[in-house]
Formats: C-alpha cells, sequence, structure tokens
C-alpha cells in the first residue's frame, strides 16, 4: 500500500529534515513500492528524489533506520544519483513490516511482506539393510542449495567421528556410516534448518550369519535315513 505523500510535507516527520528557506524543497519523484519475498531474498527498496544529495530519513514502523544501527543489523544504505536504496542481502521474517522515506518536501510508504519459503523434497532417504563391515549411505535432495540441517538416530542428534561423516554439496545431504556395526542399527531422521519438515529412513543391521527377515527361519536338512527295516526273527529249533 504504498503512497506518496509530496502533498502533504507538513508532517512532523519531514519538519525534522528542514532546509534553510531559500533551498527548493526534496520531492519524492519514484516511490517505494510494496514488495512481497521469501526468507533469504535479497531485497532491495528504492526511491528516487528530485535532488542529488538530499537528505533522507528511513523509517520502519515508526522507527528510524540510522547508518550505525546498520552496522548491527542486516540492512545497509546505498545511493545512487538521486536514488536512495534500502538493501537486505538476506532477508528474515522480522524485516517484514511498513516503510517509510521522509524528506523535507514529502514522504512515501510501502509494506515489505516476507514469508517462509516452501523447500521441496526432490530425492527422499531410503531404508537400508546392510551387513557387518559394510558401508551405509543415507542421501536426500532438497529444492533449496542452501538449505542447512541435522541428522538424528533414534531422536538425538548424530555427531561425526572416525567412521561417521556428513557432508553438504549443493541440493544434496549426506549420512555415510562405513564399518557399520549392530549398534547403528535404528531409525534415522533428516531436519532441514528452519522448516516443519523431516525425511526419515531406517537401518537394518544384517549380521554375517543371519538371513533377511522375510526368509523366515530355516529348518536345518537332515539326509534321509531310508525305510526303516523291522528286525528279523530267528526261529530257534
Amino acid at each position: 500500500m504504498e503512497r506518496d505523500q509530496n502533498s502533504r510535507g507538513g508532517s512532523e516527520m519531514v519538519g525534522l529534515l528542514s532546509r534553510c528557506p531559500t533551498e527548493p524543497p526534496v520531492l519524492i519523484v519514484t516511490p517505494l513500492e510494496d514488495q512481497q519475498v521469501f526468507v533469504g531474498d535479497r531485497v532491495e527498496m528504492a526511491v528516487e528524489v528530485s535532488e542529488e544529495g538530499a537528505q533522507v530519513m528511513w523509517m520502519k514502523d515508526g522507527v528510524e533506520l540510522t547508518r550505525e544501527d546498520s552496522f548491527k543489523a542486516r540492512y545497509r544504505f546505498k545511493k545512487d544519483g538521486k536514488r536512495h536504496i534500502l538493501i537486505y542481502s538476506d532477508v528474515a521474517l522480522e524485516d517484514r513490516g511498513h516503510y517509510q522515506v521522509i524528506t523535507n518536501g514529502g514522504q512515501c510508504e510501502a509494506e515489505l511482506i516476507v514469508e517462509e519459503k516452501q523447500l521441496e523434497v526432490l530425492q527422499d532417504i531410503a531404508d537400508l539393510t546392510v551387513k557387518a563391515s559394510e558401508q551405509a549411505v543415507f542421501k536426500c535432495e532438497v529444492s533449496d542449495e542452501k538449505v542447512t540441517g541435522k541428522w538424528y538416530k533414534n531422536g538425538i542428534e548424530v555427531r561425526p567421528s572416525k567412521r561417521i561423516t556428513m557432508s553438504h554439496t549443493g541440493r544434496f545431504h549426506k549420512l555415510v556410516i562405513d564399518d557399520v556395526r549392530p549398534e547403528d542399527e535404528g531409525d534415522y531422521m533428516f531436519v532441514p534448518d528452519g522448516y516443519a519438515l523431516s525425511l526419515s529412513a531406517k537401518l537394518n543391521f544384517l549380521g554375517q550369519d543371519a538371513l533377511p527377515p522375510s526368509l523366515g527361519a530355516v529348518q536345518p536338512i537332515l539326509p534321509d535315513p531310508g525305510p526303516r527295516m523291522s528286525p528279523s526273527r530267528i526261529k530257534v529249533p
């Protein structure tokens, strides 16, 4: 809901930027525009005024944004001729709100809407059945290569070790377990940071002498003893 208020230069905020009476008022030529973005996007809010080198005031939800505060915040200011730009390199939910630019001759306002980005699962992790001393690899792919995440086993975060490594390359996340042991069996889960989403799979340990559960119990095969013969009866004369 952008508003160009050059005609209402009597605002009390405009009074703070009043110049010498001999100087013409600085007018808003191109006002701010409403923007709708996602978390993590780069945002540039720009306004063009009638004079180069003009002094402007930036406000967010009624609070002034200063260069001093920008050093500890995520925003920065830029001037390009008559254009004044407020930049967020990595916008967050708390940056949404109503922004104003005020000069000694007018003001304008626009709304910045920031939404959670929807994450798409391109490749889910799959159940594994692994024998002793083999390698187990859980791998998944998500739509945003900037997304980080954590791995869990039975609800407890997995920590790297000599046998366990985790990697993040582009959109792919991988958990590798070398030299699989019985204690590695369990339920594994990958949780992307900042999303109400989780990917889960099971690791089944197959002992060296064990058979897959689908085969069931196998009875030992014994040699066929052949037909049973009755003992001979000997008659004694």
